[in-house]
């Protein structure tokens, strides 16, 4: 049996990766979820958290063969389960770095690791001193501990900064959490790029490597696409090394994670290192793509280790090219209609639409990294076509041409990275 710990969407298909093998999954939720639970129809096995020792008694009794996070919400208790059950498990004395993006940006510092500047404010008088150290460069504000980009506001001017602060600070992050430090670090300029690995005993296999596309909208982040990279240039194995590093001084030494980075006129600089699969993984198009998927190599791990084990010595190399794209809405209000969706189905190397909004739906623009309103994949042999097409969807974006409300509002993005 595997335990997975609050799973949610790439939850769900490492799950169903496991199960397709004919191996039974837990699905272990924490006290927040209990509807999460309740709506449960994966797993026939499914059960609450309330304390540590009656949790551990209990999956004493199963003889898991792993416990693992199936979302940012299942990291901490998935590694102290694991640790605690003698299975495999990363650095404990590294927990927090894991999870914390204060304590991560120092446990990179101490390895001598190239960060950016980075500072944990609690109050107004450690935003100016903050400031005043970074000088006049944009500034990012965002919640030390969130997922999907909430809680991330940039900002040009003292005047927002402060503003910003008095909007996140005391908030509850999306870990549940109220906020009582802010992360404020320079705004980075350059491309940024999301490596996807599995580790096991230290070693870290890259899965996939990324460009990773958002707009600024109202100073706030939304995620416009993912491209996948089919092979390795010399500055992408230069993000590899750095991200292998960055896993290492968190003490990632076991399971999956997203790590993103930019690059910089210094160098890569690190965003976050994300200790769980990437989210919301939908197994078909990377299938047909790349012939397995984030989750599917998470179970492979524990299932064929052997087989792991030939993947760390091959040189990464995608077979097609991939993309995901964000659908997203200009407008608020009722959904009445999709008028573009015909015409994404007609671009060249089109493969699916997935968590696409109904008729009547209430919608409006996201700010977050997550497929609020929906998404597609592309999936072709030649990548200059899949970016060809995803110039065509950003065009309808742009037009406010995919979806139609019944209110006129709407917001157009500021900025593109």
């Amino acid at each position: 049996m595997i335990v997975i710990v609050n799973p949610q969407t790439s939850g769900y298909r490492l799950s169903e990766a496991f199960q397709e093998a004919g191996v039974d999954c837990l699905h272990l939720y924490t006290e927040p979820w209990p509807q999460r639970r309740a709506a449960d129809t994966l797993s026939p096995y499914t059960a609450m958290h309330h304390d540590l020792p009656t949790t551990l008694a209990a999956l004493t009794l199963k003889s898991p063969l792993a416990v693992l996070p199936g979302s940012h919400w299942g990291i901490e208790l998935a590694d102290e389960l694991a640790a605690r059950l003698g299975l495999p498990h990363n650095d404990r004395r590294l927990a927090t770095a894991r999870t914390d993006k204060a304590a991560m940006v120092t446990a990179v510092e101490r390895q001598g690791i190239a960060t950016p500047p980075t500072f944990a404010v609690r109050n107004p008088t450690d935003l100016a001193a903050a400031l005043a150290a970074i000088g006049s460069r944009p500034v990012v504000l965002k919640h030390v501990s969130t997922a999907g980009s909430v809680g991330c506001l940039r900002c040009d001017g003292r005047a927002s900064a402060v503003a910003a602060f008095g909007e996140l600070h005391g908030q509850r992050n999306r870990m549940g959490r109220p906020n009582d430090r802010i992360l404020v670090q320079p705004y980075l300029p350059g491309p940024q790029f999301a490596v996807n690995t599995v580790s096991s005993e230290g070693r870290h296999l890259v899965t996939e490597f990324y460009e990773q596309h958002y707009d600024w909208t109202s100073d706030r982040p939304s995620s416009r696409h993912l491209l996948l990279r089919r092979y390795l240039d010399p500055r992408d194995r230069q993000v590899v090394a750095y991200v292998e590093r960055c896993l290492d001084a968190v003490g990632q030494r076991e399971g999956a994670a997203h790590t993103e980075v930019r690059i910089t006129p210094e160098g890569p600089l690190l965003i976050e290192v994300n200790c769980r699969l990437m989210g919301e993984v939908h197994t078909d198009p990377y299938f047909a793509a790349i012939g397995y998927s984030h989750p599917a190599i998470l179970a492979e791990r524990y299932l064929d280790p052997q087989l792991f084990t030939t993947r760390l010595d091959r040189a990464y190399r995608a077979q097609r090219s991939l993309a995901r794209v964000y659908l997203r809405t200009g407008g608020n209000g009722r959904l009445s209609a999709s008028p573009g969706l015909g015409a994404i189905r007609r671009l060249p190397g089109f493969h699916s639409l997935v968590e696409l909004p109904r008729r009547g739906a209430q919608v409006s623009p996201s700010n977050l990294s997550i497929l609020s309103t929906g998404g597609a994949y592309f999936v072709h042999d030649d990548e200059q076509t899949v970016r060809d097409s995803l110039a065509t969807v950003f065009a309808l974006h742009v037009a406010d041409g995919v979806f139609r409300t019944d209110t006129a509002t709407r917001e157009s993005a500021t900025a593109s990275t």
